[in-house]
């Protein structure tokens, strides 16, 4: 239907209106562009409201505002939206005669955000409520309901219950009630089936159907697992691929923030419009009553947070009142992220970069054994600080070991061990949290997929991307800019002040190299082209072995162009800022792939040697030059491990320790994968031994053995499950206690089953196209 159009159908023996309207216009004003630069200010008023000098030689290198702001500060103006459409009210004698059920097929694509609006009464007072199924095909007119092959089943927080029913018994006999519904875009989807139902019946007097603005959607949609807000006005957005703690600013609306402003000080925001229209969104931002000029500006058409800063060197060593505001007749909503104080500590911090090249397995690196040619920037690194040569991952897919490697937990304590499944930032503290805490500012730069802000391990990152570093985009997110330039110009405008970064890229997964990488690595003669990486994987995961070569020639190309495009480039650019002997770089995997060695391929499902062997190298202040450690570490001792050298003492929940502490002793390993299809493997790794343990299903109570001695069978060939029945029982003995400590661990922290992950289509459809089908 067109804006404003209206339609008649049959529903339950009479007919209903259906009214659409257009989503509200956020038109933006024409003004200054965003000041990508850092903005000017007007001199200074005279000195007043100085700030004790105690007070200022304490303040903190960052300053989150949102943090300090509470509902008290924010005045919210009312927001830029159209309202619902006049209710098409009908007397009760012509309301349609009770039935238990009522229900409308209604043709929705895919992409539609809708919001749903049924005013009903119950009879008998009954409970009425509104329910939405999706369909993957509309059915003809006059059949029946859509068989259960047409339904799709809904993904977690796409299809919310409804948002209102009806309370009482005597207000359900006497009146008549809204039930309200808001249906978020879904993947696959051609239409709707709404179902109006109470236990005795239930009259319809009106249906109606009109799009979601984008205020409203974003106020609607559940927050995600990061958010801490502090009152209704903030919320975690996500923009562009970027995702931030924003203020929303609406029509009229302003916070205040009061705070003393340390020498070579500055405030950071990054900002866009909730609706980029052809027109700029200014806003005004105002020090002690003094505006600011230019002023803060949303850029037109941008669908992205653009950086703004503001030097307040004029204003250093005073108490100054700072009040950022949206004009009353503004057209729009602005979306304030991760507004921020900024200045360089009295003494330094050291800063922490961990890079996470996801998929890389150990014997495929030069330092490790591997190719050294691939890998030149990883052995740079590793001879520049100190290499863990027995490093195991603890399990074989992206979400539980990047959990285990941020929570110093064990992935039966922090849950994160199915696809629908995600960290509880509330209960697991995570690496990124404890630095925010402690002063530290925070960013990351990820491949998305299991690393999306919905399985929870943003939580504590001022900035959290998912626009992969080290590949170039394609399709509709393709662009000129080199995928690292973000990184680089991140770290070139904080280097003043103490900052964790982490780093993260799914090109080794993807077997995903450019063409020009994967020229200059391939053997000569080689036909292979970098469009043929994505169909040579799905062959080879069909059964074409023949295909072996191909897929090693790509994961190759792949490994050099993270070597060179991602670690290179971020070494370099420590070097040229002169940060090195100040920043502590972390290398790490999350897991390997199988090629064939145990008759598997890829990952998830297994815990073999090819999968849990990965790289982990740490360079930096206090830690040995050229080093080689032997002993047997694993991911749940990371998070520890960087605090320490950073000074910062690991919280409670962590379980891990120190490996590079004198007193360090080293434990078994766990590792764990729990398939979709419930089947376990977990496996014990201490030196030499290491024993794997299958169960094939949730139920199966007989479990399969396999043992290993990795100082004589590096390839695990040799199995002596058999022939060392005693080994096997001292690890078994071992596993068991470990998971009933974990379990208790979890059960500890309140957590008997991990909350589900916010999947909505977009996400699902990156982790099909990453391989995950929950297959």
């Amino acid at each position: 239907m067109r804006r404003g159009a209206s339609r008649s159908i049959a529903w339950g023996g009479r007919t209903v209106t259906l009214r659409r309207a257009a989503a509200a216009t956020l038109c933006l004003l024409v003004g200054a562009a965003c000041g990508r630069e850092p903005a000017t200010p007007v001199p200074a008023p005279a000195a007043r409201n100085e700030a004790p000098a105690a007070a200022l030689d304490a303040a903190p290198a960052v300053v989150r505002l949102l943090d300090s702001l509470t509902p008290e500060d924010v005045v919210p103006g009312v927001p830029s939206i159209e309202s619902p459409l006049p209710l098409h009210r009908e007397e009760e004698g012509e309301a349609a005669v009770p039935s238990p059920v009522r229900r409308l097929c209604l043709a929705l694509p895919a992409s539609e955000c809708v919001q749903i609006v049924a005013r009903v009464r119950t009879v008998d007072g009954a409970a009425a409520r509104l329910r939405a199924q999706a369909l993957r095909r509309m059915p003809a007119a006059g059949a029946a309901a859509p068989a259960e092959r047409d339904r799709i089943e809904p993904l977690p927080g796409v299809v919310p219950a409804p948002r209102v029913e009806v309370e009482s018994a005597e207000e359900a006999r006497a009146d008549w009630h809204e039930l309200e519904a808001l249906l978020l875009p879904m993947v696959g989807r051609r239409g709707v089936e709404l179902v109006v139902e109470s236990a005795t019946g239930v009259a319809i007097a009106r249906l109606e159907v009109r799009r979601v603005t984008p205020v409203e959607r974003l106020l609607a949609v559940p927050r995600l697992p990061a958010d801490r807000s502090i009152h209704e006005w903030r919320r975690v957005v996500r923009r562009g691929g970027d995702s931030a703690d924003a203020l929303l600013l609406h029509p009229g609306g302003s916070a205040r923030w009061r705070l003393a402003v340390p020498f070579r000080a500055r405030v950071e925001a990054r900002l866009a419009a909730a609706s980029p229209q052809e027109h700029g969104l200014r806003s005004e931002f105002r020090i002690d009553g003094t505006p600011l000029f230019p002023p803060p500006t949303a850029p037109p058409g941008e669908e992205r947070f653009v950086p703004w800063s503001c030097d307040l060197a004029p204003w250093a060593g005073r108490t100054v009142e700072l009040v950022w505001s949206l004009p009353a007749d503004a057209p729009g909503t602005l979306l304030i992220g991760a507004p921020m104080l900024l200045a360089p500590p009295e003494r330094p911090r050291p800063n922490l970069v961990v890079i996470s090249i996801d998929t890389l397995r150990a014997d495929q690196v030069g330092c490790y054994g591997g190719n050294a040619r691939l890998t030149p920037a990883i052995d740079r690194l590793a001879a520049e600080g100190t290499r863990f040569t027995r490093f195991v991952s603890a399990s074989s897919w992206t979400l539980p070991s990047h959990a285990t490697l941020f929570s110093g937990q064990e992935p039966p304590v922090h849950g994160a061990t199915r696809m629908n499944r995600r960290v509880e930032p509330q209960r697991t503290p995570l690496l990124a949290t404890t630095l925010a805490e402690a002063g530290w500012l925070t960013a990351a730069f990820t491949g998305g997929g299991f690393l999306d802000p919905s399985f929870g391990l943003s939580a504590g990152f001022d900035r959290y991307s998912t626009r992969d570093p080290g590949r170039t985009p394609v399709g509709p997110r393709a662009t000129t800019e080199n995928p690292m330039e973000p990184v680089v110009r991140w770290v070139t405008a904080h280097r003043d002040v103490p900052f964790f970064l982490f780093v993260h890229t799914y090109v080794v997964h993807d077997y995903a190299p450019d063409d020009d990488v994967l020229a200059a690595v391939a053997p000569a003669g080689s036909t292979l082209r970098a469009r043929d990486a994505n169909a040579h994987v799905v062959r080879f995961g069909a059964g074409e072995t023949e295909l072996k070569p191909a897929l090693e020639t790509l994961y190759h190309a792949a490994l050099h162009q993270a070597d060179q495009r991602v670690v290179d480039r971020l070494l370099d650019t420590l070097s040229m800022l002169d940060l090195d002997e100040r920043t502590l770089v972390a290398l790490v995997s999350d897991h390997g792939d199988e090629w064939l060695e145990h008759d598997g391929i890829f990952h998830g499902k297994e815990l073999w040697q090819e999968l849990v062997h990965v790289p982990w190298i740490v360079r930096g202040p206090g830690v040995a030059r050229g080093a080689a450690r032997e002993d047997v570490i694993g991911h749940l001792d990371v998070a520890p491990t960087l605090l320490a050298r950073l000074g910062v003492t690991a919280p409670a929940g962590m379980r891990g320790a120190d490996a590079l502490a004198p007193d360090y002793e080293t434990q078994p390993v766990l590792s764990r994968v729990q398939g979709e299809d419930g089947s376990r493997v977990a496996s014990v790794t201490t030196w030499p031994w290491r024993l794997l343990r299958r169960f094939e299903s949730e139920d199966d109570p007989t479990a399969e053995y396999h043992l290993f001695r990795l100082d004589r069978d590096p390839f695990e060939r040799d199995d002596l499950g058999e022939r060392e029945p005693q080994q096997v029982a001292a690890l078994e003995r071992w596993l068991d206690a470990k998971l009933d400590e974990c379990e208790n661990a979890a059960a500890t922290g309140g957590l008997s089953v991990a909350p589900q992950a916010d999947i909505g289509a977009a996400l699902r459809q990156q982790l099909e196209e990453l391989g995950y089908t929950g297959e």
